[in-house]
């Protein structure tokens, strides 16, 4: 049986000299061995799909590699899973997602507060309460657990989601380069719920007092915490140094400072130390380990989403009994 997609066999039987199509198949196949060919986001508009196991070029409908024979999923989990997957020069997707949510509830923050220079540098407490910043709500029922991710999203003012976007600007693209979109979707997920946990136990747990945390730093300290070691165990020990260099001065600051979550810090950055030692996958013979970074990226996106509109349902029903 031929091992040419439908459409070439298809065209075949009707009488077309398909030598062309094939030699412009096999050029294609070459170039994305190569790393030629789509990038990022633009893969969502491919016609083909790619064979994970052995990089051939298959139609677009074809549910088995005609090289290697392997299992292909079906066209719209193919470019779910191609979009969570990086090539080389790919730019990144997940690190500007988070900025724009970032920069879009910030703005949200600083209008509930009346758009003054005093709400910019300093937003109502209230608008953070409703947009969802770790409180004392998280005990008031079970809509409220959304705080758990939510506070990562939020700023106390100008000066602190500028500080924290410098230092995604900083760390997170390189990163996501060194690890793709599915494990950085993870690890961010991951060192969120590691920071809200610490921070939850320090100050709910151990002291019993009623604050408010928000910011993305948490999850950042576990961006740098994954990569001290990620770095390492690549050998590339200058990257590590500097990122050991720089959590150690931020953790400083955080400590001479009052009114900084050191143990949202603290617990973020030890959940990107777990997130490191965990199997990255990547390897032909253990197809399994790739499936289950892309389900935990999947599981990670649906987790945000249902954040981000509980986020949304929390503005439109508590903003008009505060504003």
């Amino acid at each position: 049986m031929s091992s040419d997609p439908w459409h070439i066999r298809l065209l075949e039987k009707m009488g077309v000299n398909v030598t062309r199509l094939r030699w412009k198949l096999y050029q294609k196949e070459q170039q994305l061995k190569q790393g030629v060919g789509p990038k990022g986001p633009s893969w969502w508009k491919y016609q083909h799909k790619v064979c994970p196991e052995c990089t051939a070029l298959n139609d677009g409908e074809s549910r088995h590699c005609h090289s290697c024979q392997a299992k292909l999923p079906p066209v719209w989990l193919y470019k779910i899973q191609r979009l969570f997957r990086r090539s080389e020069g790919d730019a990144p997707i997940i690190i500007p997602t988070f900025f724009v949510f970032m920069l879009l509830f910030f703005v949200l923050e600083v209008t509930l507060g009346g758009f003054s220079f005093r709400s910019l540098m300093s937003p109502p407490y209230e608008a953070m309460a409703i947009l969802g910043a770790f409180t004392a709500d998280i005990f008031s029922g079970p809509f409220h657990a959304f705080r758990w991710m939510a506070f990562g999203l939020l700023h106390g003012g100008l000066i602190h989601i500028a500080f924290n976007g410098y230092a995604l600007r900083n760390v997170g693209p390189f990163i996501e380069g060194a690890i793709g979109a599915a494990r950085m979707l993870v690890l961010i997920t991951v060192t969120q719920l590691g920071s809200a946990l610490a921070a939850y136990i320090q100050y709910f747990v151990i002291n019993n007092q009623p604050v408010v945390v928000v910011g993305a730093s948490g999850w950042l300290f576990g961006l740098i915490g994954f990569g001290i070691v990620f770095f390492h165990q690549v050998g590339q020990i200058s990257i590590r140094n500097q990122l050991m260099m720089w959590s150690g001065i931020m953790l400083l600051i955080g400590f001479l400072i009052p009114g900084i979550s050191n143990s949202a810090h603290v617990g973020g950055m030890l959940a990107g130390f777990v997130v490191a030692i965990v199997p990255s996958g990547g390897n032909a013979r253990k197809p399994t380990i790739d499936r289950a970074w892309n389900i935990a990226a999947i599981l990670s996106a649906l987790l945000w989403a249902i954040t981000i509109l509980c986020m949304f349902i929390s503005l439109f029903v508590n903003a008009s009994n505060y504003f």
